[in-house]
């Protein structure tokens, strides 16, 4: 998974981790867990609460995205069938957040 385009370091220079880590929390049966080693809790100096905050402030602004929205994409899921992965059906709803969040759901 990448940041959408045009975020350089949204949540500092950690911010792969703590996006990781927002995300598996939010949304616990996400691929991210299979794809990276996301850590089991933040550096207690990342205010987790003030990083997800600032996050949802740069997607509503970024894009007029909240997460709220987000939780459909929740219902996309990558499925691997011998060794081959697919991404299962994508609604038209998924397909118009997708494209403006700018992101594009690619697999191996």
């Amino acid at each position: 998974m990448l940041c959408p385009a045009g975020w350089k370091e949204p949540l500092g220079k950690n911010w792969q981790k703590v996006l990781d880590f927002i995300i598996v929390r939010e949304s616990p049966e996400s691929y991210v867990q299979q794809i990276r080693k996301v850590p089991e809790a933040l550096d207690p100096h990342i205010q987790l609460g003030a990083q997800k905050t600032a996050l949802q402030r740069r997607m509503k602004k970024e894009h007029g995205v909240d997460f709220k929205e987000l939780k459909q994409l929740s219902f996309i899921y990558i499925v691997s069938i011998s060794g081959k992965k697919l991404v299962s059906k994508i609604s038209e709803e998924h397909k118009k957040l997708l494209e403006r969040l700018e992101l594009k759901l690619e697999v191996d």
